[in-house]
């Protein structure tokens, strides 16, 4: 969309990104290997950093989210 070229472009100059930015962006992700993105993720990610907020029916989604292994908080919210 305009809204979301717009916003890259300012994204270019706001870190002064290389002009061809978007055409090494593109390659990257043509050519990294899952491999590599493992390792990477391995480096980089530590899932303890973040949290994770899903929104739904709990009922149906508790079961499904147990299978992670990562602790559940449930919220409710009243009118």
């Amino acid at each position: 969309t305009p809204s979301q070229k717009a916003a890259l472009l300012g994204n270019i100059l706001a870190y002064h990104l290389p002009k061809d930015f978007v055409a090494q962006r593109n390659h990257i992700v043509d050519s990294i290997s899952k491999s590599t993105m493992d390792k990477l993720a391995e480096k980089w990610f530590d899932p303890k950093d973040y949290q994770i907020i899903v929104v739904g029916d709990a009922k149906s989604l508790e079961p499904q989210l147990k299978t992670l292994g990562l602790p559940l908080h449930l919220l409710s919210l009243t009118k």
